[in-house]
């Protein structure tokens, strides 16, 4: 990772470079979009409300531009200690950021969660684009409605709207160019070729926490981590790691 940074180019005239955060309640598809911009999985996604915990960046390298998105905790008023650190971290993401992609749930009206994000973001200074996720759900006798619904969360602020779909990629060009019409020139923050700034160790373990809460529910908390021990690559078979599984808050008894 070091080498990789001592050998950052130059930026060629004209470039554009930043941070883009991507904010909005939880489950609204903000990994799955990650992924699909970088074009690999460097974020885990689950069905689990509050599945990121940390602000894991991807990062995309064109000709033109090199974004680096900032994937948040989903923000919702908290009810437990790690709701509170998790939003508060989402917060602070929202101001140290060039663009917020306001991400919302494009197949349904704005709720309660969403106007709590919008009010967050309008006491801010923060360049928003506001974003619904899940076009390809939108029900098309209802579309209007629901994109008039979100525009009304922005206020005098008219934040400039953008539909897409995370799942199958529809609309996601036009979101990049609009991502990159809100950023400014700027150099190589990161190596071209870099896809993520997390080393192997915590992807993997990632990995395997997504699979933690896939295939379990109120057997294992969703603050369970997943951190490795190490791993061993072996010539004629998939890397192989012994794994320990920590658990966030003791567990209660029966």
């Amino acid at each position: 990772m070091v080498e990789a940074f001592q050998s950052i180019p130059a930026s060629p005239e004209g470039f554009r470079s930043g941070f883009v955060g991507f904010v909005g309640r939880p489950n609204v598809g903000k990994s799955t979009l990650m992924n699909r911009l970088v074009g690999q999985k460097v974020a885990i996604t689950s069905p689990v409300p509050q599945t990121t915990r940390n602000r894991l960046q991807g990062i995309l390298t064109t000709d033109q531009v090199q974004y680096i998105f900032v994937d948040t905790p989903g923000i919702h008023k908290p009810h437990h200690e790690l709701g509170k650190v998790l939003v508060r971290n989402a917060r602070t993401a929202i101001e140290s950021v060039d663009l917020v992609l306001f991400m919302v749930d494009g197949s349904v009206r704005a709720g309660g969660g969403d106007r709590f994000v919008a009010e967050l973001l309008l006491r801010s200074e923060a360049r928003v684009l506001l974003g619904l996720n899940k076009l390809d759900q939108q029900p098309p006798d209802l579309a209007e409605a629901i994109d008039q619904s979100y525009r009304e969360l922005a206020g005098e602020k008219d934040w400039p709207l953008v539909k897409f779909s995370a799942l199958d990629g529809s609309g996601c060009e036009a979101l990049a160019e609009a991502m990159y019409a809100r950023l400014e020139p700027g150099p190589y923050y990161y190596p071209p070729d870099l896809v993520t700034d997390q080393p192997e160790r915590f992807i993997m373990g990632e990995l395997i926490r997504e699979q933690i809460l896939l295939l379990t529910r109120e057997e294992v908390p969703h603050s369970v981590r997943s951190p490795l021990s190490g791993w061993t690559r072996r010539r004629r078979s998939p890397a192989f790691w012994p794994q320990s599984m920590w658990n966030a808050r003791p567990k209660k008894a029966s």
